[in-house]
């Protein structure tokens, strides 16, 4: 029983940290493109259109994993309750 606990605790997963790894690069990715000078409008535009891409992107990549882990702490679960 013990060792079916510590799989089970073993599997906690809490995205947030990497959340906010991506939103950090985000911001600064938008705060370094707004505040150069050298760019035109549009070349400001696309770029933050990369950016917005990419952040989304990176959190639907660490969200996946966190259902992921989920749904392998609900298949020991319910094999634990049988």
């Amino acid at each position: 029983m013990q060792s079916a606990l510590d799989t089970l605790g073993s599997l906690y997963y809490d995205p947030t940290p990497e959340l906010n790894v991506a939103r950090d690069a985000y911001r600064q990715g938008l705060y370094m493109n707004n505040n150069n000078g050298s760019l035109s409008a549009g070349q400001r535009a696309a770029i933050n259109a990369t950016l917005n891409t990419g952040l989304m992107k990176n959190r639907a990549d660490v969200l996946s994993k966190a259902q992921q882990a989920m749904n392998e702490y609900r298949k020991i679960y319910a094999n634990a309750a049988l």
